[in-house]
């Protein structure tokens, strides 16, 4: 008997001490990636969805709490609450506002137009559960490389197309039928020239049987109108500089129109 009434009443505490997910949320976190990172995953909900009360503007904060300083994060609110607890939810008063259906409790307020999606919500307990790992912006962070099995990949040569697999095995999608010649060319023409291809361009590379053929085309229209003069180069005597082919022009036009904007 006594072993019983000590089982229920650690049961008792455990119940207590949990959070009640709804369905949806629980369906939503079943597709979410193994490990949620805070910049991809949890930034942006947070930078779309709480910032507008939560963020850097002291006139909009609300309850002193920000959610874009780490420290204050995960420090205790004047309620004696803590916003974020690491590891667990039950304990982070943002998972219960945010699984709220009280009006004056829920967030986003309703006030503020901004709702959360189960998927947003399954982010954002998961993201706690795991330990809530925050992370500095991309740009401090040292970027590291990552060795992929290309026997893991098959069909696959390049490196950067085993990255973007994984990505697309992750959201269930996969790669777009191979471009025919006639569109590869009209594509890279129109990105890098802002002009169509003539048809005898178009005929000269769909003909073409080498297999560098896309690889020299591109280096053709990087250097297309391109006027070339020998310089002094003060050590063999001469040095050919390429003076502004098409392809910088047109990429140096949206520079310049977005400098003068600035302005």
């Amino acid at each position: 008997m006594k072993s019983f009434i000590t089982i229920y009443f650690f049961f008792l505490i455990f119940a207590s001490c949990t959070i009640e997910v709804p369905p949806e949320v629980i369906a939503a976190q079943e597709e979410l990636p193994e490990v949620i990172d805070f910049n991809y995953h949890v930034k942006p909900i947070l930078s779309d969805r709480c910032y507008s009360c939560h963020g850097p503007d002291e006139n909009s904060r609300k309850a002193g709490l920000r959610l874009d300083i780490e420290s204050i994060a995960f420090s205790k609110l004047n309620s004696g609450k803590r916003a974020i607890t690491p590891g667990t939810t039950y304990s982070s008063e943002l998972a219960h506002r945010i699984l709220s259906t009280d009006p004056a409790v829920i967030m986003p307020n309703p006030d503020s137009n901004l709702t959360l999606n189960s998927r947003e919500k399954a982010i954002l307990l998961k993201w706690i559960d795991q330990g809530a790992e925050w992370k500095d912006h991309w740009s401090f962070i040292p970027p590291k490389k990552k060795d992929l099995d290309s026997k893991a990949f098959p069909g696959l040569t390049n490196p950067i197309d085993q990255f973007v697999k994984l990505k697309l095995d992750e959201k269930g999608l996969g790669f777009s039928s191979p471009a025919s010649k006639e569109t590869l060319i009209r594509r890279i023409t129109f990105d890098l020239t802002g002009l169509p291809p003539s048809l005898e361009e178009i005929n000269s590379f769909v003909e073409n049987p080498d297999e560098n053929a896309y690889e020299k085309l591109i280096d053709r229209l990087l250097f297309h109108g391109c006027s070339r003069r020998k310089i002094d180069s003060g050590l063999d005597g001469s040095l050919s500089l390429c003076r502004l082919p098409w392809s910088s022009r047109r990429w140096s036009k949206n520079h310049v129109a977005l400098a003068r904007l600035g302005d």
